[in-house]
């Protein structure tokens, strides 16, 4: 649509447009919402010329938000915005200093959304114990451990920031038709494809434990007694 234009600068086209088809925004407290941004580590890349629009670039979305439409639940707010390439959703911040991608139709269903995401997480770093136990777990792990989308969803990840880092790095096409990547190609992508990683982990730990389980059953179990038929 605005093929010239770099990623922010799309971004913030499509926001204005989605201003102009829900309000006339006010300007908003722009330097309490950056605060608030960073606080839940999103950095800002760029500002439209009238201040109402911000960039963000986090989790691999490039996402323009309107801070004047944001929702608030208590500590927790859902931005309206949209990605560069016009997908209309919601960042949501204030979720233990995380942020979190929806698509949902409303800011409350967003943030519900946002708060299971995030249990996940927290869920994931309980299972190593620590983040430096759950590091060293995923350093050890074999490199062509292969990774599946569930376990990208257990990492607590969003469905909007797992689409965007396969196209971002030209791996979308071969993800889908693989079902999933090897660690040798998520581990160059940084931090959370890192944690996609460790949920491998977990997922391979809990696989073996119930196998154990199960055949520690079998061994214990009474043998069936011969000569009893049908």
């Amino acid at each position: 649509m605005f093929p010239t234009l770099s990623k922010p600068a799309r971004a913030i086209r499509h926001a204005q447009a989605l201003i102009s088809s829900v309000t006339a925004a006010t300007p908003s407290d722009n330097e309490a919402v950056e605060r608030w941004l960073l606080s839940s580590n999103v950095p800002i890349a760029e500002a439209s010329a009238d201040g109402r629009v911000l960039v963000t670039d986090e989790g691999f979305v490039t996402m323009a938000v309107v801070p004047a439409l944001r929702i608030e639940i208590g500590s927790v707010a859902a931005m309206p915005g949209v990605d560069h390439r016009g997908v209309r959703g919601w960042l949501v911040i204030g979720l233990s200093g995380r942020a979190f991608h929806s698509r949902a139709a409303t800011a409350h269903a967003a943030i519900a959304e946002g708060r299971t995401h995030v249990e996940r997480a927290l869920r994931l770093e309980q299972h190593f114990g620590s983040k430096a136990q759950m590091h060293a777990a995923v350093a050890r792990s074999g490199f062509w451990q292969w990774s599946k989308f569930e376990d990208a969803h257990a990492a607590g990840l969003c469905q909007w920031g797992i689409e965007s880092f396969l196209r971002r790095f030209g791996l979308w096409h071969l993800a889908h038709a693989a079902g999933g990547l090897p660690k040798a190609v998520l581990w160059a992508g940084g931090g959370y494809p890192r944690r996609v990683i460790a949920a491998t982990v977990m997922r391979r730990q809990r696989d073996e434990h119930a196998f154990a389980f199960s055949m520690d059953d079998d061994f214990h179990a009474p043998p069936t007694e011969r000569g009893s038929g049908a």
